[in-house]
């Protein structure tokens, strides 16, 4: 496909021109033909492979600048002040002029399949001119242009009226354009950013991808998919992996099995659209810690199991997964090395557990209590289908189970428990155990980079026969969300 793109701004210094500039270069490394049109005011940087029509505007100094002023921004650039509402009637009508040229001869020499403009403004209503199928991203600055400046308003309504598509990066930003804009309800789509918000893929591969999907942890009273302690979990993403992460409601918002069932119906929508997505729904990796390593080994040894989740909520799928990862996770709520009165004194002199569950079978104030809407310890049949351990069956999927043996909050008798209750049922090859010696909650050597790459050693087993073309040292990344 050949794809013209074009912004009212540089390429570099703003939000949208670097979103344009990044949408080049993974159009061309798809295999695309991209073209790009934009204003600037210093020399440029072509982009590999790229055809680009700079626009050049004049900073006062600039002597080979097509237009004699500087490029227009809504309030405020890096390399311009000059705003729409300082054009003159004459510079904006040099403005229109000069752009509707440079427009004619990139279709007449490009002739693009679809056109993508930035902004629903005068240059997307020249766009809409060109006969060629048109997709628009508004952004909150044409959309405070619009109330602010009548004139522009009516250059992005008619941008609008000759789109096929207009996209909103933001649910704030698809409601203000609905209040603003409204002939583009119709048409309108919400992607945010840019991107989705939940799922990340690899720069290496084509698709359909293998998905590692994440679950926080934070006692099911804390955190979010943003959480920075995810992004080692999220490091699959450098190794040829799709990375997910997944939302669940905490116990204050929702008593359980909501979380099990958030967890469930995340993985059923992923599969259900995997191929829009392009991903692969017969690879799929689930991988958590602490508690949302309880979610992960209840998603692994669930299945499909109808009584363990909540049809009605999301799409028809199927909530399997083909391997997971724990870390450091409950996986009997009743066990005596967690919660049993024959090490209550040590529990109580080292604080292992303190406020998860009642050591007495009497006490309410609990996080498993709060969680669970009862005392776990006066009702054990009941806790039971809570815990991961009740529900392994012959056919549940190669586990990883990591834990520090000096773990106070969790103790790694959890995962030992886990391992054997696997091993037994379904073959040593199966599940595979490790114990870091004396490390805690939490551990900062089970999050290093040596065991990341054990990690997705193991899910490059699953995967790819254990030749993962992808490998190669692991990358950075970093994860936007609480710091």
């Amino acid at each position: 496909m050949k794809v013209l793109l074009i912004n009212h701004f540089p390429l570099e210094g703003s939000g949208s021109g670097t979103y344009t500039k990044n949408i080049a270069l993974h159009l061309r490394k798809r295999g695309h033909e991209v073209c790009v049109i934009f204003p600037e005011n210093r020399p440029v940087l072509m982009l590999p492979g790229i055809r680009m029509f700079p626009v050049m505007f004049s900073t006062g100094k600039a002597s080979w600048s097509s237009l004699p002023f500087n490029f227009p921004c809504f309030t405020t650039h890096p390399q311009s002040r000059t705003t729409f509402a300082d054009l003159s009637s004459g510079e904006l009508a040099q403005y229109l002029t000069l752009f509707s040229s440079v427009l004619r001869q990139a279709v007449r020499e490009f002739q693009p399949d679809v056109i993508h403009a930035q902004h629903a403004w005068c240059l997307s209503w020249l766009a809409s001119l060109c006969d060629i199928p048109l997709v628009v991203t508004i952004h909150g600055t044409d959309l405070m242009g619009c109330r602010k400046w009548p004139v522009f308003r009516g250059f992005a309504e008619e941008a609008i009226a000759g789109s096929a598509k207009v996209l909103a990066i933001s649910q704030d930003n698809r409601d203000l354009a609905i209040s603003v804009l409204p002939s583009c309800a119709n048409r309108l789509l919400l992607l945010p950013n840019g991107y989705n918000e939940d799922i990340f893929y690899p720069e290496d591969g084509e698709g359909p991808y293998p998905l590692v999907i994440v679950f926080h942890g934070g006692a099911f009273a804390a955190g979010h998919k943003r959480t920075h302690y995810i992004k080692s979990m999220c490091l699959p993403i450098t190794q040829g992996y799709a990375v997910a992460t997944v939302e669940y409601r905490l116990y204050h918002e929702e008593k359980w099995p909501a979380q099990l069932i958030d967890g469930k119906a995340a993985i059923r929508y992923l599969r259900a659209n995997a191929k829009e997505l392009n991903l692969d729904p017969d690879r799929f990796a689930v991988w958590g810690n602490s508690a949302g390593g309880t979610v992960t080994q209840l998603l692994a040894v669930t299945g499909d199991e109808e009584d363990m989740d909540d049809l009605s909520v999301g799409v028809k799928a199927s909530s399997k997964v083909n391997c997971a990862i724990a870390w450091y996770t409950i996986s009997e709520l009743c066990s005596a090395e967690q919660f049993g009165t024959d090490i209550a004194d040590i529990r109580n002199k080292t604080g292992a557990g303190k406020g998860m569950m009642p050591n007495d079978g009497k006490g309410n104030d609990s996080m498993f209590t709060a969680l669970l809407g009862y005392n776990p310890l006066l009702y054990p049949e009941r806790t039971a289908k809570v815990s991961p351990i009740s529900h392994v069956k012959e056919d549940c999927p190669p586990m990883l189970l990591q834990h520090g043996t000096n773990d106070l909050v969790i103790d790694y008798h959890q995962s030992s428990y886990m391992y054997e209750k696997v091993k037994a049922v379904c073959g040593e090859d199966r599940v595979e155990l490790e114990l870091f010696d004396n490390e805690p909650h939490g551990s900062q050597v089970i999050k290093a980079d040596a065991n990341i790459e054990k990690c997705i050693d193991f899910l490059d087993k699953q995967f790819f026969d254990g030749k993962n073309p992808y490998r190669k040292p692991l990358g950075k990344i970093k994860i936007v969300g609480e710091e």
